[in-house]
């Protein structure tokens, strides 16, 4: 119907009436929106321009510094440089090191030092140094010291020269008179006699170590005895470096070791030395190889021969700790003379040899303290001092 229609058309019209209000409020908050969006943008190209100003302006400031710093520079390079006193200058005071405080400190430092040194070097130096030191560490008697050897004069050296007959470590020949002459006649007192009042015929003269002189040690002492009148026989016993037939200059031809191994007579191989009343048995010619030879049935027969021709056989042998000749020889020995030298033997080594005399029951009659100076008159060859002068002598011993 006409009714109809017309309110349809009218519903239809409030329709479109409604969606045209809703899009005109949406358009309107948009437009709200836009113009937010435009006031957001200028507001950021006029922070954006101040920026750029300021940016322009410390630009021009830098430059300008610039200038003027280049300004100052040539300025200073030709006027130099412009300066004022602040304050007069005043002594300064040293706060440190203090002396007060750093030299009693150092003092003491340095005096306990110096006693952990000489405590070190106490503990570590292992040598006697005299002969209270030998006396206290083995606990034997010390039946002779020979002291610093004497310095030759002129009439002695002219004497030595003109003889070529010994070498110049026989004292007890060329100074007589000398205190170290003196100290072997008292060794030769202390063992004329041992504690039961017999005499002692066969002496042992040896050392703990090599380089403890006990070769000029043995010959002194030979020429002692036989200065006193008794017969002697030196006998050189040590195979490994025989040295008495340099000090006595005879030949080494036959010897102990010929004796031994060959079986020759004490005759022809016993020499006098030139000293009267003393012979002398030396090695022998390649005696290291009768080594083997000592402390047998033969070796003993020899000793006992020996000692029914001579009132006093010394034997020179090698040292204790390094051979066990010796140790054979002390066992039958009378009597052991154990030489040290001063400064050059350590304890512990003389106190080995002690207990190995100990161990095979020798009798030792005491120690000689050797402290004889071989660095003025001496060379050495070995174990065994001998004058320099020693290789002309040798030469002219063996041309005689």
């Amino acid at each position: 119907t006409p009714a109809e229609m017309a309110a349809s058309y009218l519903r239809l019209q409030e329709e479109q009436l409604r969606q045209l209000t809703d899009s005109q409020l949406a358009l309107d908050e948009l437009i709200t929106s836009e113009r937010g969006a435009i006031q957001a943008a200028e507001e950021s190209e006029r922070t954006a321009q101040n920026m750029l100003s300021e940016i322009e302006r410390t630009k021009a400031l830098y430059e300008n510094l610039v200038d003027r710093s280049r300004e100052a520079d040539l300025a200073s390079d030709m006027l130099g440089y412009d300066t004022n006193v602040i304050a007069p200058p005043l002594s300064g005071k040293k706060i440190a090191p203090d002396p007060r405080i750093v030299l009693p400190v150092a003092a003491f430092f340095g005096a306990q030092l110096g006693v952990v040194i000489a405590f070190l070097r106490e503990v570590s130096d292992k040598r006697f140094r005299d002969s209270q030191e030998i006396r206290r560490g083995l606990g034997v008697p010390i039946i002779g010291y020979v002291p610093l050897s004497p310095a030759f004069n002129r009439e002695t050296r002219r004497r030595i020269k003109k003889e070529h007959a010994f070498d110049s470590s026989l004292c007890v020949h060329y100074l007589p008179n000398s205190t170290q002459a003196e100290a072997y006649r008292g060794v030769r007192a202390a063992i004329s006699f041992n504690g039961d009042g017999d005499s002692t015929r066969l002496i042992q003269v040896t050392s703990a170590s090599t380089g403890s002189g006990k070769s000029c040690v043995a010959a002194n002492l030979a020429v002692t005895f036989a200065k006193a009148g008794k017969h002697v026989l030196l006998v050189d016993a040590n195979f490994r470096h025989p040295d008495l037939h340099r000090i006595f200059c005879v030949s080494n031809e036959d010897g102990l070791a010929q004796m031994l191994s060959m079986g020759v007579s004490s005759a022809d191989a016993v020499k006098p030395t030139g000293i009267e009343r003393l012979s002398i048995l030396p090695a022998g010619r390649s005696a290291e190889l009768a080594q083997d030879l000592i402390g047998t049935r033969t070796f003993m027969h020899v000793l006992h021969e020996l000692q029914g021709q001579f009132d006093v056989v010394l034997l020179d042998t090698p040292a204790l700790l390094s051979a066990t000749d010796s140790l054979l020889i002390a066992r039958e020995a009378e009597g052991v003379i154990l030489t040290i030298r001063v400064a050059k033997e350590d304890r512990l080594s003389a106190k080995r040899a002690i207990d190995l005399l100990d161990t095979v029951g020798a009798n030792l009659l005491g120690v000689v303290v050797d402290a004889r100076d071989d660095s003025r008159n001496y060379a050495r060859y070995g174990s065994t001092p001998y004058l320099i002068e020693s290789p002309r002598r040798e030469a002219s011993c063996s041309q005689a």
